[in-house]
Formats: C-alpha cells, sequence, structure tokens
C-alpha cells in the first residue's frame, strides 16, 4: 500500500487539499463561507467565476459525504493512478470540468454541486477500461467479466437514479434536501473512458495511434 500511495502523488495531493476545503464541516456553519465560494453553481456564477468548474468537486456538504467520498477517490486513485501515470493528470482534469458541464447543462436550474463522486466515476470508468483492454490485449489474461460486471452495475445504478429522481445512497449522506446527481457520475464515466482510449500522439510519428495507458 506504501508504494502505491507513493506512486500516487496526484492523488494524494487532490485529497489532501479537499480535506482541507472541507474541513471547516467539521465546526457548526464553519464550512459556509468557505464551501459557498468554491461549489458549483449555474448561472451567472458560473460564466463570471470560472474556477467554480473545478473547485466544486473539492467541497462537501457533510461530514459523512467528506470521509466516504475521499475514500472512494483515495481508494481508486491508488489502483489507477500508477496504471496511467501520464494521463492521470488529464483524467482529473477533463473529468473535473465534464462532470461539470453534465451537471449544468441537465439541470440548468442548479443550486449548487458539490463532491469527488463525478471524478471517482471517472476513475474506476477508466479501471474498468484499461482492465478490459488488458485483458483482450496479446498475452492478457481473459479476466475481463469482473470489470464489464461492475460497470454493468454501475449503469443500472445510474438509469435507476435517471428514472426515480433518488440517488440510491444519497439517504445515508447526510445531504439534506440535497440529492445524488446522476449527470455527473455518467459524465464523469464517460470522461473516464475516454481518456484512456483516445490515440496518444508522439512527436517521432506521423500520426496518432492507438496504445496502452500511460
Amino acid at each position: 500500500m506504501r508504494r502505491r500511495l507513493e506512486a500516487s502523488p496526484l492523488t494524494l495531493v487532490v485529497a489532501i487539499v479537499s480535506l482541507a476545503v472541507s474541513l471547516p464541516l467539521i465546526v457548526p456553519n464553519g464550512g459556509a463561507l468557505v464551501s459557498s465560494f468554491l461549489e458549483l453553481r449555474g448561472g451567472d456564477a458560473v460564466c463570471a467565476q470560472a474556477w467554480r468548474l473545478v473547485t466544486g468537486h473539492l467541497v462537501h456538504l457533510s461530514l459523512l459525504q467528506l470521509v466516504l467520498n475521499l475514500a472512494v477517490f483515495v481508494w481508486l486513485g491508488v489502483l489507477s493512478e500508477p496504471m496511467m501515470p501520464r494521463r492521470y493528470g488529464i483524467l482529473l482534469l477533463g473529468s473535473s470540468l465534464a462532470v461539470s458541464a453534465g451537471v449544468l447543462v441537465l439541470h440548468p436550474a442548479l443550486g449548487s454541486y458539490r463532491g469527488l463522486s463525478g471524478i471517482a466515476s471517472a476513475q474506476f470508468a477508466a479501471l474498468v477500461s484499461m482492465r478490459t483492454r488488458s485483458a483482450v490485449h496479446p498475452g492478457g489474461a481473459a479476466t475481463w467479466g469482473v470489470p464489464i460486471l461492475c460497470l454493468a452495475l454501475f449503469l443500472a445504478k445510474s438509469a435507476f437514479e435517471l428514472a426515480t429522481g433518488h440517488g440510491v445512497f444519497t439517504g445515508s449522506l447526510g445531504l439534506g434536501d440535497a440529492s445524488s446527481s446522476p449527470a455527473a457520475h455518467l459524465s464523469g464515466a464517460l470522461a473516464g473512458i475516454a481518456v484512456t482510449v483516445l490515440p496518444r500522439c508522439s512527436s517521432s510519428l506521423p500520426r496518432c495511434s492507438p496504445s496502452r495507458v500511460g
């Protein structure tokens, strides 16, 4: 585990920053100012304050949401970052922008959005994509069944949330009147897959060609 953590510096940096800006949640009413300055908002706010497209993922609505999101983010990060060190930064930034765009487009009346779950969805989808490609690559083990099953379950969960308008785990996170956003999870998953399958360009080659992530 120590080696995985040492090989995942970006994951640790993002987790530490998220923890730092979200810690005021521990103090009653202590997180209102920081969170309101960083959270994602729709309308004129995001146009005038573009940083919210990225920082909205770092703040949270409750202490329990913070702990669970950080645990999942770090766990998926230490699995995925060492597998794609050259593209992991693109994964984090690309998924944060994709999730924000997806939420803003599908929820035009958005009040606010917070949390790392959309980026965690991108990490998860990237892992599934990499494991599947490795399994079907010549010499790879035929172990794609489990990751594909996990992705199918994830899509089923998202479909249920889209159909019902209720998050599967939201009720246990202490989010009050807030709810989870299937748009965020699906946008993150699509971004994660895109980062792993897009061709990589090399200055020594006349054109781009698909290759293993890394």
